[in-house]
């Protein structure tokens, strides 16, 4: 499979929708970004310490600026109800734990919650496939990034053992 990801960044000011649907990758220059999904201002993320169950994104978000971290917001037609998406997300991050360098990366429960949301029976590796995989079904409805230039975009290619390995460094 071709892990290579290119969208078109708009020359417009990029605006968070409060009511928004985003998958959200973090540090987006370097080698693997932190994933993570951004639901009407709650932020769902697993890390090797924590797991974030919902929990209010203005003050992540407000420290992801202030550390000048290039943000990628790739925003998700929301083809289900508020509350489905919700209990969805909240079923999904709820059972899973902090990544322990067993295989599981943030990828996991963003792909388990399209399957649950979207019945995207996803074969993706890598954010990469996944985001290729929404494009071609037409979900991403908008890309944008308040610290990125507009223009042409493309995710830096890495692989699975990539993030196996910055994981694995992350626990030492």
């Amino acid at each position: 499979m071709n892990h290579v990801f290119y969208c078109e960044l708009p020359e417009v000011t990029f605006e968070l929708n409060p009511c928004g649907f985003y998958i959200l990758l973090i540090n987006v220059n370097q080698g693997p970004p932190h994933l993570a999904i951004v639901f009407c201002n709650r932020y769902y993320s697993v890390t090797i310490n924590s797991v974030s169950l919902g929990v209010d994104f203005q003050p992540k978000y407000n420290s992801l600026l202030r550390k000048n971290l290039p943000l990628l917001f790739l925003e998700i037609d929301q083809l289900s109800s508020r509350e489905v998406i919700l209990t969805k997300l909240n079923n999904v991050f709820g059972l899973i734990s902090p990544l322990l360098g067993d295989g599981t990366t943030c990828l996991a429960p963003i792909k388990r919650s399209f399957e649950q949301i979207f019945a995207l029976h996803s074969e993706a590796i890598l954010i990469s496939d996944l985001l290729k995989e929404l494009q071609q079904l037409t979900l991403i409805k908008n890309v944008g990034s308040p610290n990125l230039n507009s223009g042409n975009f493309q995710l830096k290619p890495y692989s699975i053992q990539d993030v196996e390995r910055h994981i694995n460094s992350l626990l030492k």
